[in-house]
């Protein structure tokens, strides 16, 4: 069962904000939410806390039920709503493991938390011992694992994650960021958090539905938890258009081949950079990205920048010295690319 405890006493005592219509026919006249009646716009009406046609859309996507989940403005406004429900400012602590998500760092320094960090071992995974250990002695209220990890693209591995739930027992939240779930060949974990327990699964429809100018994220997790962390979001998270075009847009995309497509040219880039004389390492990807270490990234950048080419230069993190991230373009990108460093 989810403890309760875990939860800031603030927000154990807080009240929902509950916006409920009184009516529901075509000529309910509508005076309860001051919005300006003397204008005639499709969006003049506030829009629901969490838009029912999207909710259950996004339940039916990742096969949970609409109340075991929760939308929000992207995963990061839903990373600073975890830490704000679990985390006291000035008392508790976050565990990551780095290189990893900027925005766990972020959300948790601007709440007063204290973030605890473990660096990923060689092959870039979990070292599980020590982590077990940090969160034994620490008591971490929220453990944050991105898989598959960004920067890295590397898949952390399914015994990895289920000794960190155990390590975290009554004490801790694991939650487990699979932003790029949808380009690794393995199964979501999304069904397994709505179980009683320890355990949210963030998702996101940035990636795979090519929705990031939308900001649409989603929380998922055992009736409990999404209880609680519904509490702090802010009301009226989801404009109403976004409802509209996101349904649209997850209705015009078809996965299997665009997926397909992807990991054949993530394998491409993949060989090529194995075979370029300038790169030391090729992180293996389970993302839509691949992490290369380059002996000389500022080169590397600089000489793609000229050619109006912009990548992501992530050789100042721990462990990643050298390391330049690149997107999985479309064929056409992608030879661009390695005609501007051919």
């Amino acid at each position: 069962m989810f403890n309760l405890e875990l939860v800031r006493p603030l927000v154990r005592k807080m009240s929902e904000y509950v916006m409920t219509r009184q009516g529901s026919s075509e000529d309910t006249l509508y005076l309860d939410l001051n919005e300006n009646n003397y204008v005639d716009s499709p969006w003049r009406k506030y829009p629901e806390k969490q838009p029912a046609r999207l909710a259950q859309r996004m339940a039916d996507l990742y096969r949970v039920q609409p109340d075991q989940i929760l939308l929000g403005r992207g995963a990061d406004e839903l990373i600073d709503c975890l830490v704000r429900t679990f985390c006291e400012p000035g008392k508790d602590s976050i565990l990551q493991f780095t290189p990893t998500f900027s925005s766990y760092q972020i959300s948790a320094e601007l709440s007063g938390a204290r973030v605890l960090s473990l660096g990923l071992n060689s092959e870039f995974q979990i070292d599980v011992d020590q982590a077990v250990k940090i969160i034994q002695q620490e008591k971490p209220k929220l453990v944050f694992v991105c898989t598959p990890n960004n920067p890295t693209g590397t898949l952390i591995t399914a015994p990895s994650i289920q000794t960190l739930k155990d390590a975290c027992g009554q004490e801790s939240l694991l939650v487990v960021d699979e932003a790029y779930i949808e380009f690794a060949n393995t199964e979501s974990l999304a069904v397994t958090a709505t179980q009683p327990g320890n355990m949210v699964v963030l998702r996101t429809l940035s990636k795979i539905y090519g929705l990031a100018g939308l900001r649409l994220g989603t929380l998922i997790g055992c009736r409990e938890v999404i209880d609680q962390v519904r509490k702090v979001l802010p009301p009226f998270p989801i404009p109403s258009p976004l409802e509209e075009l996101a349904l649209q847009q997850m209705d015009s995309v078809n996965l299997a081949p665009m997926l397909e497509e992807i990991q054949t040219e993530r394998q491409r880039l993949k060989q090529f950079f194995t075979e370029h004389p300038e790169v030391l390492q090729v992180l293996p990807s389970a993302a839509n990205f691949l992490l290369i270490r380059f002996k000389q990234p500022e080169k590397v950048i600089e000489t793609l920048m000229l050619q109006n080419i912009s990548v992501r230069d992530r050789s100042r993190l721990p462990g990643l010295s050298g390391g330049v991230r690149i997107t999985i373009g479309t064929p056409e990108q992608n030879s661009r690319l390695i005609e501007a460093l051919t």
